[in-house]
């Protein structure tokens, strides 16, 4: 019985963090679709949305102890660092790929650490 339980919690734990993410997936395909479009200055805003909505998500599952390192590749913490210190003015393709690629590694890490845990 205790067993269900701790499955459930960890199954609603699961699927919090896979909303919370898709809130950071929506506006990052909506700056791609922009960006692909040829509107380079309009995709910004909702891509750096995106960025925000999963470094706050990682940063919130740190806190609550839901996971204790985000193990994230120095290059993907180097680039939330440069983001935070200093908003891009226009938007570029490696800025999207970057990203895409940081959102990922985030969904791919806070699933497995709630997963063991």
């Amino acid at each position: 019985e205790e067993q269900q339980r701790q499955q459930e919690r960890t199954r609603a734990r699961i699927k919090k963090a896979q909303q919370q993410l898709s809130e950071a997936e929506r506006p990052l395909k909506m700056a791609q679709l922009l960006f692909d479009g040829g509107f380079q200055q309009e995709a910004l805003s909702p891509l750096c949305e995106a960025i925000k909505t999963g470094a706050a998500l990682l940063i919130e599952a740190e806190e609550s102890k839901k996971i204790t390192q985000t193990g994230l590749p120095p290059e993907q913490v180097a680039f939330v660092q440069l983001f935070t210190k200093r908003q891009p003015k226009e938007c570029d393709s490696t800025l999207l790929k970057n990203s895409h690629t940081l959102i990922h590694e985030i969904g791919v890490r806070l699933q497995a650490m709630l997963l063991s845990g």
